[in-house]
């Protein structure tokens, strides 16, 4: 279980299910994934960016369920 938490200045793998931390109250959102042609992490259900909803993140780690 990977439980280090990338800076959100490092990009992660497209399409990979992400979880984010906010920067705010440290609360975790899962189920996330970064689009590589949008250049931004999006809710994949609504195609939505994620970070205008959650604001400020302090950092990102890939879901352990798809590791």
């Amino acid at each position: 279980m990977q439980t280090e938490w990338n800076s959100m200045d490092k990009t992660p793998r497209p399409w990979v299910r992400i979880v984010l931390r906010a920067a705010s109250d440290g609360l975790e959102y899962y189920g996330l994934t970064y689009c590589k042609h949008r250049g931004a992490i999006i809710e994949p259900i609504t195609n939505q960016e994620a970070l205008p909803v959650l604001g400020p993140c302090d950092g990102w780690r890939y879901d352990e369920r798809d590791l």
